[in-house]
């Protein structure tokens, strides 16, 4: 599992540490670059002549603060606040795809054929977002409008699915979440202006 970008920091915790607080601000200064060093490789090699090594040789007072272990230089408190990170977020993953899991069981089909190839949004990203907007006044109209565009369609739906024809089916669902848009806002003007 990769590491996030960041790491906590609890300045209560950094000024009254009894090994930050024997450093001078030099040392400080090259101790915060070393937990971010740590955090973002995963530990420090400090290998004989390495800069590292260098440092811990002539600060003994960062030398202190890891410990080393499977051939690096570790931090334990960082180790501990990068578990506790994993186990959140193992947690939390897990908590999504069962919540996707239980919301999706039903449409299988569906799902295994993806709307969007590599990532890529199609032409229907902007009027599906309209669609899934949660401050849409009109979703509930629009919701309705898909779902009688997909009964009229759903003999090309499945004969795209049948085939495994993701550009076809892609193609398909473009077109009738623009329909959706086109009629939503036609109904919107019509409204406005009558």
């Amino acid at each position: 599992m990769k590491n996030p970008p960041y790491f906590p920091f609890y300045p209560k915790d950094w000024l009254t540490d009894e090994k930050v607080e024997a450093m001078s601000y030099h040392e400080r200064g090259i101790y915060i670059d070393l937990l971010c060093k740590c955090w973002i490789e995963d530990g420090l090699m400090a290998e004989n002549g390495s800069a590292i090594a260098k440092l811990f040789l002539r600060y003994k007072n960062l030398q202190k603060c890891f410990i080393k272990k499977r051939g690096k230089w570790h931090n334990p408190k960082l180790d501990k606040l990068k578990r506790e990170w994993q186990r959140t977020h193992k947690c939390k993953r897990d908590a999504g795809l069962r919540g996707a899991e239980a919301r999706w069981r039903c449409h299988r089909s569906a799902i295994n054929l993806p709307l969007a190839k590599n990532g890529s949004s199609s032409s229907s990203s902007s009027s599906s977002s309209y669609i899934n907007s949660p401050y849409n006044p009109s979703l509930k109209k629009a919701k309705k409008i898909r779902l009688r565009l997909m009964k009229e369609r759903a003999g090309d739906i499945e004969k795209a699915r049948e085939a495994k024809d993701k550009h076809a089916y892609e193609a398909i669902m473009a077109e009738i979440d623009n329909q959706v848009a086109r009629e939503v806002n036609s109904k919107n003007d019509q409204k406005r202006n009558g």
